[in-house]
């Protein structure tokens, strides 16, 4: 009798014990969820490959020999959901983005500017196109000018910007709103246009460029906070009826 009685405490210990480590398992996946970027819709992750097709150099410039034709492009940029239009037209959308990035070679090309100089979106419905551009933008690597090597910091560019991907179709119906998607089409619709481009030229006229076409696309999906705290939630239910 005596061993029953303790078989049965046992198991409302375990039982306990059960309760006890659902509740620290959906807390730490509720607290999460809470301390995750606070936006209201889903987060958009695109990420692009491509091919290089030229490389252009100014008078005395050369880049370190790790970027030719053929060389891969890989890219991405990401938006929220719910961004504003920042133009009210109808058939022309346009969107900050979250991040936008580049790197070809040794080379990486990131956001320099802020708010209107900072890397966007742009959808045409009219003209099929997808445009994600960054005007103001700085590189990672080294360049060299007449056999010096020289870093972004080192000149003054007058242009420096780099346009991850301007995609352009005849084809109507894959792009019928300004709105921003959630998915892509194969980047083999973009029939008129497929291509991405660095530009570089300081105010003495040394440049570089370079230009290629996208290969793929494809767009993930972040799940907002608010998703993540059901599943905290819903993690607590399940556990408990165990």
């Amino acid at each position: 009798m005596w061993q029953g009685r303790l078989t049965i405490r046992q198991r409302k210990g375990e039982q306990n014990m059960t309760w006890l480590r659902s509740c620290v398992l959906g807390g730490v996946v509720l607290f999460a969820g809470l301390g995750m970027r606070p936006a209201f819709g889903a987060i958009v992750t695109v990420e692009v490959e491509g091919v290089v097709d030229s490389v252009r150099l100014g008078v005395g410039m050369a880049l370190d020999g790790s970027v030719q034709i053929g060389s891969t492009m890989m890219g991405s940029f990401v938006y929220d959901m719910d961004a504003p239009d920042e133009i009210a037209y109808p058939t022309t959308g346009r969107y900050e983005l979250i991040s936008a990035s580049m790197s070809i070679g040794n080379y990486a090309f990131n956001p320099q500017g802020t708010n209107n100089d900072g890397p966007y979106f742009e959808i045409g419905v009219v003209d099929p196109t997808y445009w994600v551009r960054c005007p103001v933008a700085r590189f990672e690597g080294t360049v060299f000018l007449n056999g010096i090597p020289r870093t972004y910091y080192d000149l003054s560019w007058s242009i420096n910007e780099f346009i991850v991907m301007r995609l352009w179709t005849g084809s109507s119906g894959y792009i019928s709103t300004d709105a921003l998607p959630d998915s892509f089409p194969d980047v083999s619709v973009f029939d008129l246009r497929n291509r991405f481009d660095v530009g570089f030229r300081d105010y003495e006229d040394q440049f570089f460029g370079i230009s290629g076409h996208l290969t793929s696309l494809t767009a993930t999906h972040i799940p907002e906070p608010s998703i993540i705290v059901l599943l905290g939630l819903g993690s607590l239910v399940v556990l408990k009826r165990k």
